[in-house]
């Protein structure tokens, strides 16, 4: 079952995992991002880090490897 985690960041609202291999990233100033085809190892490591912020921007949104697709896109 997913859970909402909220945490305390610059850029994150909150984060889902949604299951072993996907992600959805709700970022603060932007959208809800679906990432998908993501290896455990690198979730995991989301989970723990101390910085989110900085671990998701050098490790997941820079990572061409992984699918991403917008699934709620806010408005200004």
């Amino acid at each position: 079952m997913s859970k909402i985690v909220n945490i305390n960041s610059e850029l994150i609202n909150f984060y889902i995992v949604l299951n072993d291999h996907a992600l959805e990233i709700d970022l603060k100033n932007s959208d809800r991002i679906c990432y998908t085809m993501m290896d455990r190892d690198t979730i995991n490591k989301f989970i723990s880090s101390t910085d989110k912020d900085q671990f998701y921007l050098d490790n997941i949104k820079s990572n061409r490897n992984f699918r991403s697709e917008i699934t709620l896109k806010k408005h200004a």
